[in-house]
């Protein structure tokens, strides 16, 4: 008698474990974007936020606005550092249920942020390596970019045929 209660009391302690794993789980469905260093999200599908680490976005097609911040030597053998930002690019992706990471290459002077201002390499990567596919595009603003309305600047963007818009 004793053998089944105990039994019984496991079957129940591991199927109540599991239902409140499965069901007590914010990120259930949701897909998992791992940033890396000195890149931050500015905007996450039309919202303006700051996420340096990790977010975690929806299922299904996310648009994000991502820029590098961080410091910079002028020249190879320079100590002197000075805080740089890039310019904004919207990424628009689809992914569900997954972890994903971004992937870009580090940035230590500044004469590679100017080349990846030109020409950003961003990739994301699902959790078996693979790239997924994405539309990168630079959100263009005239004048200084200091307290940017990113949500304003999106809406406009979304409006536009750039294949990172989002409708």
């Amino acid at each position: 008698m004793r053998k089944i209660a105990k039994k019984m009391i496991r079957f129940w302690l591991i199927g109540g474990t599991s239902c409140l794993i499965c069901t007590g789980s914010p990120a259930w469905g949701d897909v998992t974007l791992g940033i890396p260093k000195n890149i931050i999200i500015v905007a996450e599908n039309g919202k303006n936020t700051e996420i340096d680490k990790q977010a975690t976005l929806p299922d299904g097609d996310n648009q994000i606005v991502v820029q590098f911040q961080g410091e910079l030597s002028r020249k190879l053998a320079d100590d002197n550092a000075e805080f740089e930002s890039s310019d904004a690019f919207v990424v628009r992706f689809n992914a569900s249920n997954q972890s994903v990471t971004m992937v870009t290459p580090r940035i230590k002077r500044l004469t590679e942020l100017e080349k990846w201002n030109k020409q950003p390499d961003i990739r994301l990567l699902d959790s078996a390596g693979r790239d997924l596919d994405i539309h990168i595009a630079r959100l263009e603003k005239d004048g200084i970019q200091m307290f940017r309305d990113y949500e304003t600047e999106l809406n406009a963007f979304n409006k536009t045929g750039s294949p990172a818009a989002l409708n």
